[in-house]
């Protein structure tokens, strides 16, 4: 079933298609930008794209019904992973301006020996911003490749019908739904103990979490109790995986020995920042 948008008000809430028609418009403007070819895929874009994506690929997974019977994909699962092709593609790019956020942001958080904050040092500062920028470089070129690809016309198309006709299903349970979103991720979290790595698929799980509490908001107060629930588990979860992505970033460098030292105290201070949030989302319940 598909709910014709009209732009006037509809007298019977279908919160996922309403869901559904906002997100695939907003990835649709990183889409096209990269299909005009133009160089402005800024952050920002980059990240609205990417998270808009994952917002809708988040929906499938919640609401496979609603997907069931797309004429241009036999099921739910193909769609998903023509949606998860695109959203990797723009997350590489995402994961590059991730790390500049995080780690140019914290040399300047290192302390000296006296306790005392440096200015960060030089050669170590230097070499991320290059390597930074060679991986986003890099990162858009593959972008750029993959834009040509079955996956990414598939997908665009699809988009742009789920402009004016997305999907509907207006019939749900909102609490059968956040509750067993929710079950989900105290259940990857019991599993995963402290393992970083492991703790990864808690976070996907608290994603869908908080996703099918935004779309289910028009339906009643429950939803914006579980939003907010939902959103510390995210934020901490995703900070954890941020440094996992850190680490994995600074392990490749091939540094000058002078700035060892410092991506030596960089890792350490991340790491310390990585189990602070493990403790907090410990702490959440």
């Amino acid at each position: 079933m598909t709910r014709t948008m009209t732009g006037a008000g509809s007298p019977d809430p279908d919160p996922l298609a309403d869901y559904v028609h906002a997100h695939a418009a907003r990835a649709l403007i990183g889409i096209d930008t990269v299909d005009r070819a133009v160089d402005d895929l800024t952050v920002d874009l980059v990240h609205d794209t990417r998270t808009s994506l994952r917002r809708l690929r988040g929906t499938v997974r919640s609401f496979p019904a609603a997907f069931e019977h797309l004429p241009e994909y036999g099921d739910h699962v193909a769609l998903d992973a023509d949606l998860q092709a695109v959203a990797l593609a723009f997350g590489e790019v995402r994961d590059a301006d991730v790390l500049a956020e995080l780690l140019l942001p914290a040399l300047d958080e290192l302390p000296s020996a006296d306790g005392a904050r440096p200015s960060p040092v030089p050669p170590a500062r230097a070499l991320l911003t290059r390597e930074l920028d060679v991986l986003r470089d890099a990162a858009l070129a593959q972008l750029r490749s993959d834009s040509g690809g079955s996956a990414w016309g598939r997908t665009a198309d699809l988009l742009r019908t789920w402009r004016t006709a997305p999907p509907s299903l207006p019939h749900l349970d909102p609490v059968a739904v956040l509750e067993g979103a929710e079950a989900r991720v105290r259940r990857r979290l019991t599993s995963a103990a402290d393992d970083p790595a492991q703790l990864h698929s808690a976070r996907k799980a608290a994603k869908r979490w908080r996703y099918a509490a935004e779309l289910l908001l028009p339906l009643g107060p429950i939803a914006a109790e579980r939003l907010a629930r939902a959103e510390p588990y995210q934020e901490l979860l995703g900070r954890v995986q941020d440094v996992e992505i850190a680490r994995t970033f600074l392990a490749a460098l091939d540094p000058e020995p002078e700035a060892v030292p410092t991506l030596e105290n960089l890792l350490a201070h991340l790491l310390e920042m990585q189990q602070k949030a493990i403790t907090a989302v410990r702490a959440l319940g």
